[in-house]
């Protein structure tokens, strides 16, 4: 895999802000960067992939890996699919994933654009909470479940550098 590292992902220049070398982005994993400024972000691609599309997954880190956003984009860098990883102990817990879904129109929208967003929740305890809002017709839709089955939501802490199996795709 190729990794940039940053400060954050731009998705309408559709590129990275505030590179920074790994050794850089290693310090504020060990959390040896004071907050606020001591997440990063990770751009990944595959080997041989041109950098200059959309990367195979972002990733938001927090210090020690207490919380990871996994984002995935489209073929015009916007926020498809976000998954966001929280660290209750050991592992890491799948605790929410976000749907958005955008008017047929080629070319960068911002989330806000989006005509449909999709939001599943969940806890450790087997609740799980989806949300549907409909921006078009100001809708929105709840359900809550109980006993949702959640083992296949716990991922291993990565070690620093270790992204790709925290990026994989869990659709």
């Amino acid at each position: 895999m190729i990794y940039v590292y940053c400060a954050r992902w731009h998705h309408g220049m559709c590129r990275p802000i505030d590179v920074m070398t790994e050794e850089e982005a290693w310090l504020r994993y060990a959390l040896r960067v004071p907050g606020p400024d001591n997440w990063f972000t990770v751009a990944a691609w595959h080997d041989g992939d041109d950098v200059t599309t959309p990367p195979d997954f972002l990733l938001e880190v927090m210090p020690y890996a207490a919380c990871i956003k996994a984002r995935y984009l489209d073929e015009w860098h916007r926020i498809r699919y976000s998954f966001s990883l929280t660290r209750p102990g050991d592992q890491l817990f799948q605790s929410q994933v976000v749907e958005h879904h955008y008017p047929a129109v080629e070319g960068y929208l911002r989330r806000r654009d989006a005509v449909l967003i999709e939001k599943f929740q969940y806890r450790e305890d087997g609740y799980g909470r989806w949300t549907r809002t409909d921006t078009g017709r100001s809708n929105v839709e709840v359900r809550e479940y109980r006993e949702v089955p959640v083992d296949e939501m716990y991922e291993d802490v990565p070690m620093f550098g270790a992204w790709e199996h925290v990026g994989r795709w869990r659709g």
